[in-house]
Order: structure tokens, then sequence, then C-alpha cells
């Protein structure tokens, strides 16, 4: 019979498991990396947010930062909603923008790449979209994007479990978004217990795996009535924006949707943009017609849960047209 106790304490033993397993990966904005805001090896890390405020945008921003930052990982990605050619022109997007003056939209890529340079809109530079293509080209062999969706999340699971002996270094798993994903066969007696057994099989895929596993989440809508009375003005009214912060997602926001209680971090999205013309709505006021725009608008991830350190709100920029998230001020302007 063997002298080792089961589940003795090894402190040396417990170092040594720290050291092997990986750094914590940060998400390439500066004011979450300053707070040691990251993803560790194992984490399940939720990106919730209403219809519209840019769950996927995130995703593939992060995306675009782990591939860039890491050049020998390989990532996977399981999407739900986009094919990969939308996925690929997404990340084209935010890539224009990354490393060029004033970024593509998504129209902007599309018709460039069905008709050539006589379709790019006056002000874009086509050297802009060269580069990205060309960096996303090089990212190929470490880039994997699943389009299954009829796949429930054992087969999410098999799947990972297959590939990841093939691949030297795996350096996340993306999921988009995680109440697509369907449960593991059985009956459930609400939603919500779908999506939590729907976590908990990611969160056992990552702590096995080593690696973190990224979902998008759709919270439950948060009404007016719960605000006050919206205050008129434009978005950059210091009132409005006031307004809209009242509006942030916290946790029990996605109590309804299950899968909180699974998550080691759980960042909560604000998008001032799609606040300001749904709070109209909701409201009844005047109808604001909805475009598209290239200005940078505010935008927040807050901390609404972290099982490795502290909470808080950090106060970022989205640019609509190219779907870029970065930091107040980065480019200069």
């Amino acid at each position: 019979m063997s002298s080792e106790i089961f589940g003795a304490f090894s402190v040396n033993g417990l170092i040594e498991n720290i050291v092997g397993r990986g750094k914590n990966k940060p998400f390439g904005w500066r004011i979450l990396d300053e707070r040691d805001i990251g993803a560790d090896p194992g984490d399940l890390v939720v990106i919730a947010g209403r219809t519209g405020h840019g769950k996927t945008t995130v995703v593939f921003n992060l995306l675009a930062h782990w591939l860039e930052r890491y050049p020998d990982e390989t990532y996977v990605v399981f999407s739900y909603e986009l094919p990969p050619e939308s996925t690929m022109i997404r990340l084209l997007s935010i890539l224009t923008r990354k490393h060029g003056a004033v970024g593509w939209s998504y129209r902007d890529v599309q018709l460039c790449l069905q008709g050539g340079d006589a379709r790019v809109r006056p002000g874009l530079k086509v050297a802009e979209l060269h580069r990205a293509v060309a960096e996303l080209k090089s990212w190929e062999k470490r880039l994997i994007v699943v389009y299954q969706p009829d796949w429930n999340v054992v087969d999410v699971v098999r799947h990972c479990h297959e590939i990841a002996p093939k691949i030297p270094h795996l350096g996340a798993v993306f999921v988009d978004y995680l109440q697509l994903v369907w449960p593991p066969p059985g009956k459930y007696e609400s939603f919500a217990l779908e999506v939590a057994h729907t976590a908990r099989q990611l969160k056992r895929m990552a702590v096995r795996l080593g690696c973190p596993v990224v979902a998008a989440a759709q919270i439950r809508g948060i009404t007016i009535a719960n605000s006050g009375e919206i205050p008129f003005g434009t978005l950059e009214d210091k009132r409005v924006l006031d307004f809209i912060a009242k509006r942030r997602p916290q946790l029990h926001h996605l109590a309804d949707a299950g899968g909180e209680q699974e998550a080691d971090l759980v960042l909560g999205i604000l998008n001032y943009q799609a606040d300001f013309f749904a709070v109209r709505e909701e409201a009844g006021l005047d109808q604001i017609a909805r475009k598209e725009s290239g200005n940078a608008a505010p935008f927040e991830v807050g901390v609404i849960k972290n099982r490795h350190g502290a909470l808080g709100t950090s106060p970022l920029v989205l640019e609509a047209a190219s779907g870029c998230i970065r930091d107040p001020g980065v480019f200069g302007r």
C-alpha cells in the first residue's frame, strides 16, 4: 500500500503546479492590464452584455490581441452566429483600425474584397486593408474557427479534446455565445439550468485543457423604469452619460440566463451609444435614425465577478465602424 496520503497538502508541489501551468493573459487594454485583470489557465471568462452592446466585438478584439501577443499559441473559436467568412471580415475591420488611421467598416471590407480597389470608399487607404489581410494570413495556422450551430456542449468539449494533442500550445477557446450552445442531452426544468449545465461543462474543459475558455453571454434587459427619468440631450452631455451609467450590467442580471456561478471572471459591458438609442425608444421619445458611425463613443468593461481579485469599472472607447475597442487616447486623438 502506498504511504502517500490522498489529498496531502504540499506547498512545493503546488508552487510547481502554479509555475508550470502558464501565466495570466492580460486583455490588452491598458486600464485593465494595470489592474492585473486577465484570464488564468483553467478560467471560465464570461463576457456579458445586452443585445447589440458588442459581446462579439469584445471577443474578436481579445482574440486579435492574443494572436498578436502570443505568436506560439493556437486559438479555437466556436461561432454559433457568424460563419468563417464573417469572422474574417470582423477581424480585418478591427486590424485596419488597430494599425491604421481610419478603420474600415464591415461593408467597406466586403465591397473591396468582392470588387477590388475600384470599390474603395474615398478616404480609405487600400494599403491598410492589404496589411490587415497579410497579418491575418500569418495567423492562419494558429486560428481554428468552428461553425457548427447544431453542436451541443458535449460536441464542443469532445472536439477540443481531440484537437488539443495536435496543437503545441493551445492559448484559449472562445465560444460565441453561451446561450446558443445546446446543453448536454437530458431534461431540464428551465432554460437557466440548461445554460448552467453548459457553463459547467466549459469550466471543466478549461481546467482539463489548462487554458482559458472565454464565452460571450446574453443578459436580460434593464428597463428604464429602474433608472429614473431620461434627461434631454445628446450622447455628449454629462447628464445623459450619468443616466446611462445607471444601466451598467450587474451580476444578478445574468442570473436568469444561468452560467454566472461557474464563471471565474465576469465582464459586464456597457455600450453607451447603443443604450442612448435604446432608452429613448423605451421611453417613446422621438425616433432617432440609427446609423453606423465611425465616431468614437464611450464603452465600459466592468469586472462584476472576479475570483482572483478586485471588481471595478474601466472606461474604454468603441469605434463602431471598425469594431475596434481601445483605451481613451491610445491613438493620440
